[in-house]
């Protein structure tokens, strides 16, 4: 057995040959260097477009059997990503096994008894030369770093005066964010894209809760006049700068919000709406962020948000928000 091997620049294509009887068996592999190719189409000797063979991309080998060792033969190779377009052609070449000798005539000498010695003739068998052939590969698809994440996102937001004097009342925030992540990149790190958030809040009057002292307590802490719900939706240009494991991201926004609930809304902004048993306040906001994530593989990261909102005046008071933020990509 005889095998004839041919190293490519970019696909590795081997070739072995093995013949006995006047026939060879010819093996044709290739490299399976593209994880996105989905096709591969050989043809043997020819280029009709009606002749090919189509096989899916996890396939790498053909073989050839009964071919005529005194023959050359040219396998024709092609890939696609759609099976609709092809790359170029590569094509290999097997050269024959066997040439055709010239035979020495039998000499037949008289002998002794009249014995005659016959010398058979010998085929003289030459290896099959088989040359290095570029394959022409089809042009890379170009990288996209474009990632989508649903981010979660827990924490806790205090009002800060128009003076930036913070007020101190710690309340309750969460948010549910869908982030579309370098639509356009400048770099290797660094990207620009959209962010959607969505947020709740939950504002407490905590003093409150201890007004009639300790048995008033209780009564106070599950009063709704003494709570207020916040809503909000907001839409940030956003820069996310990657280095190794850890995502930083600056954005800048505006949304729009409101504010719902009982007696404590009306303190807080006297021009509310009445509707029903609630009160209703609304209105724009301007919002900054900045975060960093640490990713635990390609899926799921953790980090740390936080954000500023400038409201209109009569929202009376901006907002600095933290939080802890879970995420998912795809």
């Amino acid at each position: 057995m005889k095998k004839l091997l041919m190293v490519l620049s970019v696909m590795l294509l081997a070739v072995a040959a093995v013949f006995a009887a006047q026939e060879m068996s010819v093996t044709w592999e290739w490299l399976l260097d593209d994880p996105e190719v989905n096709y591969y189409r050989y043809q043997l000797d020819g280029m009709d477009e009606n002749n090919w063979t189509v096989v899916s991309g996890d396939v790498s080998v053909y073989v050839a059997e009964g071919l005529d060792p005194y023959k050359s033969y040219t396998l024709y190779l092609q890939r696609s990503y759609d099976g609709i377009n092809w790359s170029e052609t590569a094509e290999s070449t097997a050269e024959a096994l066997l040439e055709t000798a010239e035979i020495t005539p039998v000499v037949e000498e008289p002998v002794v008894e009249d014995v005659v010695v016959v010398e058979e003739p010998v085929v003289v068998e030459e290896p099959a030369v088989v040359e290095e052939v570029p394959v022409a590969v089809p042009a890379a698809k170009k990288d996209s770093r474009f990632t989508f994440s649903l981010l979660l996102s827990g924490g806790f937001l205090t009002p800060v005066t128009y003076d930036n004097e913070f007020k101190g009342d710690w309340n309750v925030s969460a948010g549910l964010a869908f982030d579309f992540a370098n639509i356009i990149t400048a770099n290797d790190n660094i990207g620009f894209g959209l962010r959607l958030n969505l947020d709740g809040d939950l504002y407490a009057e905590y003093m409150k809760f201890f007004q009639n002292g300790f048995n008033g307590f209780f009564k106070n802490l599950i009063d709704l006049d003494n709570y207020a719900y916040g809503a909000a939706a907001s839409l940030l240009l956003t820069t996310d700068a990657r280095v190794g494991i850890v995502d930083f991201t600056l954005g800048l926004g505006g949304g729009y919000g409101v504010v719902t609930g009982g007696a404590s809304v009306k303190d807080m902004y006297p021009n509310s709406l009445k509707v029903g048993s609630l009160n209703l306040f609304g209105g724009a906001f301007g919002e900054a962020l900045l975060g960093m994530r640490f990713y635990c593989g390609n899926v799921f990261s953790i980090g740390l948000e936080g954000t500023y909102r400038v409201m209109i005046p009569e929202y009376k008071n901006n907002r600095v928000d933290g939080r802890i933020v879970l995420g998912f990509s795809f």
